[in-house]
């Protein structure tokens, strides 16, 4: 519920009022892991009409060091105009690519010539929790940096001891 954070910023015709981690299929999320294919929902009110208006959030590591910027606008989703009232967007990751850590979340709402209609300064905290990302038996945890990057090797080129080269059963190169 962020419907009475303070401080905030903005001029108040719009703000945020919650925000939810969800599993792919809708449901609330419960822990989230390295890799996990997540949803994000920001509830929003709006007290009039809305013109132009682009959702964004920053994520933050436990040190202040800025991991990421998004925004609808940065996608190319145009949201030309919200009605007064309750909604919700929702931003669909495929894969959380962040290491094990705290995280902290601030969210923006902005308008046209950059008008802030709200602001929030770290105002959640996300807990990516250790998973075996790679699928190889191995937990990823914080020493391996903030970020993973989904990969496959091959091998084609890997000559061994016999002069024999293996191949990786992935062929695309």
């Amino acid at each position: 519920d962020l419907s009475s954070v303070t401080p905030r910023g903005g001029t108040g015709e719009m703000r945020f009022t919650g925000i939810e981690i969800l599993e792919p299929t809708g449901e609330t999320k419960t822990m989230t892991r390295t890799g996990d294919a997540v949803t994000i929902r920001f509830r929003y009110r709006a007290h009039q009409i809305i013109p132009n208006v682009s959702f964004g959030f920053r994520l933050y590591s436990e040190l202040g060091t800025l991991v990421s910027n998004a925004s609808s606008a940065f996608s190319g989703v145009d949201i030309r105009r919200v009605l007064p009232g309750d909604g919700f967007v929702d931003v669909h990751i495929d894969a959380l690519n962040l290491m094990p850590a705290r995280y902290h979340v601030s969210l923006r709402m902005v308008g046209l010539q950059g008008h802030l209609y709200d602001g929030l300064e770290h105002c959640v905290q996300l807990e990516v929790m250790s998973s075996d990302a790679y699928g190889s038996g191995q937990s990823l945890d914080h020493r391996h940096g903030i970020v993973f990057f989904p990969q496959r090797w091959t091998l084609r080129g890997v000559r061994s001891e016999g002069g024999v080269s293996w191949e990786s059963p992935e062929t695309d190169g």
